[in-house]
């Protein structure tokens, strides 16, 4: 099929931000805060608690975006009503959130192939980035550090419009700023590394979708039978040589 437009997802597609054990929370450089100001005793309960958490909080369908200063609250709050403890939570979170900027973006990766691809097709396809992230602009500002945001038209992200993927009112307001219309829908192509948000949801939608199948590399979903996958950024290139020339 025709491909006109591509929506590339941010984290662990264009760059890396999943850690040594494959989380990709971010949370684990902050986790000695909380514990000292008296909030958990051991600096894994707080991962483990933001981690069940998120996943509470997202797992009926749910697609409205948390900001990160109000996840630790939430957090924080449910933690003092389970615990007993009183703890301003107001200067733990300013704390978490400063040294969330200073850590996070030294942590971020990239392939090297990364730019190589991206400069092929740039002029030859459109792009854009459609993702998911707790701070608005943050995307835009890690492409910015990596030399990628000047290979897209726009990049999106669910701070922005405080829905998330697999939400679908983020991908609709990417399709609105591509122009693309609903008779186009199946030329856009949507790439990335999460199986429900980048490729079926995509697909339930219209697009088509090809999958990053990092499941060799982290904890995720292999690619399931039928779903256009790959899995390195050299792939992908092929891949991407391959279907202009049909």
């Amino acid at each position: 099929m025709t491909i006109k437009y591509i929506f590339f997802d941010c984290f662990n597609t264009l760059i890396d931000d999943f850690d040594e054990a494959g989380d990709e929370s971010g949370m684990r450089p902050l986790a000695h805060i909380p514990v000292a100001h008296g909030l958990y005793e051991r600096e894994h309960h707080f991962h483990d608690d933001y981690l069940a958490w998120r996943k509470e909080y997202w797992a009926n369908g749910n697609s409205d975006e948390v900001l990160l200063a109000d996840r630790l609250a939430n957090i924080f709050m449910n933690q003092m009503r389970r615990s007993g403890r009183k703890v301003e939570v107001l200067p733990v979170i300013e704390e978490m959130l400063r040294l969330f900027h200073e850590v996070f973006p030294t942590t971020i990766r990239k392939s090297p192939t990364v730019n190589r691809v991206l400069e092929s097709m740039r002029g030859r396809i459109p792009m854009a980035v459609v993702s998911n992230f707790f701070l608005p602009d943050y995307p835009q500002y890690l492409l910015e550090q990596h030399g990628l945001h000047h290979y897209f038209d726009f990049i999106i992200d669910s701070a922005q419009i405080m829905v998330k993927k697999p939400g679908r009112e983020i991908y609709i307001e990417a399709m609105n700023k591509a122009g693309i219309t609903s008779g186009d829908t199946s030329e856009v192509l949507f790439i990335g590394d999460n199986l429900k948000n980048d490729v079926l949801l995509p697909i339930e939608m219209g697009m088509q979708a090809w999958y990053f199948d990092r499941s060799g590399e982290r904890p995720s979903s292999p690619a399931p039978k039928g779903v256009t996958s790959f899995n390195s950024w050299e792939q992908l290139g092929e891949m991407l040589e391959d279907h202009l020339r049909l």
